[in-house]
């Protein structure tokens, strides 16, 4: 389903004068050579009165462990990242926003050869994020692997947006966590636990290298159960990352992205953030989908191989105050028509005729100027059953009159049109036919 929700913007709720990371990623491209482009990436809360680290560490390490060198980082490129503004329902009343800070260095590794990785480590998060213990004193590791210059030249994949941090309490989410490989190499998705690094006393320390500690997670917290409600998931294929937080607060969360080359695994990269869940007063839509489209938000709904009759879930939620009514209002997506609506809550719908249609649902809280609204799509497929299929009665000699039995089933309905043609320039339009060859020889027949 695609959202049209403004609701899902940013994070940070606590300020202070400490640097406090939301997440952050490292990446690289291949130049030529050993020669690279390295990207270090950090969030963190808007409101410091700490700049970015200028110098930032960065450890390059050896497969084996062992230290190269440790590289000065200066001058980020600072980006500030707003919540939007333009939702009448949702009012952004604490100024709340996030950082980017962007690192980039052109770097030449030593050895063709040898794989490395590369690291950075900050302290620390915030002291109020929910599913993590004693959260103001873990910081942050933040890694990429560089398998062998010959023979793999690689480009790390590149996540493709920033995930919404700031979300509604009781909303289905559909975050799209995808990435690019500039190599067109196979990605796969999973949830992963993020890593810990530096400390309180040593906030910004000189990389120290994997192995890495994870984060410890608070009861009843784990990977399994990040943020409450219905859990978070992620497709491995597309990266599309769903779920219903039941629970107000502040969480961390991980995603990993692993790189494989003809089945060879070259690199994991974790890309950690964190969300903040808040009660929103606007209506959330949800037609609940699977296949979920990374790119658009759009996913099926049903996919119908029987009739052409949709009965329609409707799993919208409506925060408080629970008092005003929600309005309803359904298209069903047929073209060239305007009868094809509803305002029901749960509607169902026949459908003319089989194939792919995109339905859109919008709900309404409240009316005029007060009103608050939100929309949501999902596709509808219909593809009844229709096996065309038929035998033949007789052996077929030359001169000889053959018979074609139709043995066609259909769930649409009636069949009310056939085509037979025979291979030799023959055919006919009747359920079952008859035709007599006149030499011999080989024939493709088709109905």
């Amino acid at each position: 389903m695609k959202k049209n929700l403004t609701a899902l913007f940013l994070l940070i709720g606590l300020y202070s004068s400490a640097m406090h990371i939301v997440g952050g990623v490292v990446s690289y491209r291949f130049i030529t050579g050993t020669t690279y482009e390295i990207k270090l990436t950090i969030y963190r809360d808007c409101g410091s009165s700490t700049p970015f680290d200028s110098p930032a560490k960065l450890g390059i390490f050896e497969d084996n462990g062992a230290l190269v060198e440790v590289i000065d980082l200066y001058s980020p490129v600072v980006t500030p990242i707003l919540p939007p503004n333009d939702n009448p329902c949702l009012t952004n009343t604490t100024g709340a926003c996030v950082e980017q800070g962007v690192y980039t260095i052109t770097y030449t590794f030593p050895s063709p050869s040898v794989g490395y990785t590369i690291t950075h480590e900050r302290c620390c998060r915030n002291n109020s994020i929910t599913n993590v213990v004693t959260p103001g004193d873990v910081g942050a590791a933040f890694t990429a692997h560089i398998p062998p210059s010959a023979p793999y030249q690689n480009t790390s994949p590149v996540f493709n947006s920033f995930p919404p941090l700031f979300i509604c309490l009781n909303s289905p989410i559909i975050i799209n966590n995808s990435a690019t490989d500039a190599d067109g190499d196979q990605l796969v998705y999973n949830l992963c636990t993020p890593l810990s690094a530096g400390t309180p006393d040593d906030p910004a320390p000189s990389p120290l290298g994997p192995p890495y500690n994870e984060i410890q997670w608070r009861s009843p917290y784990n990977l399994n159960n990040l943020m409450g409600g219905i859990p978070l998931t992620i497709d491995p294929q597309t990266g599309v990352l769903t779920g219903t937080p039941n629970s107000l607060g502040q969480f961390v969360v991980g995603v990993c992205v692993s790189e494989y080359r003809n089945g060879q695994l070259l690199g994991t990269y974790l890309r950690d953030f964190q969300f903040n869940v808040t009660q929103c007063n606007t209506p959330i839509t949800s037609i609940p989908s699977a296949d979920i489209n990374p790119n658009t938000g759009i996913g099926v709904y049903i996919q119908n191989c029987s009739n052409l009759s949709v009965t329609f879930q409707n799993n919208t939620y409506n925060p408080p105050p629970a008092n005003v009514p929600l309005n309803y209002s359904w298209d069903f997506g047929v073209n060239g028509i305007s009868t094809d609506t509803s305002s029901a809550q749960f509607p169902t719908y026949v459908y003319p005729d089989s194939g792919t249609y995109l339905v859109k649902l919008i709900v309404t809280k409240g009316s005029g100027p007060q009103a608050c609204a939100d929309t949501t799509f999902a596709y509808v497929k219909l593809y009844p059953t229709f096996n065309t299929d038929f035998n033949l009665t007789n052996n077929i000699c030359q001169q000889v009159e053959a018979s074609f039995a139709d043995n066609t089933q259909s769930d649409l309905g009636a069949i009310n049109s056939w085509a037979w043609t025979f291979g030799d320039g023959g055919s006919a339009t009747t359920q079952s036919a008859t035709h007599q060859y006149t030499a011999p020889g080989t024939y493709n027949v088709s109905l």
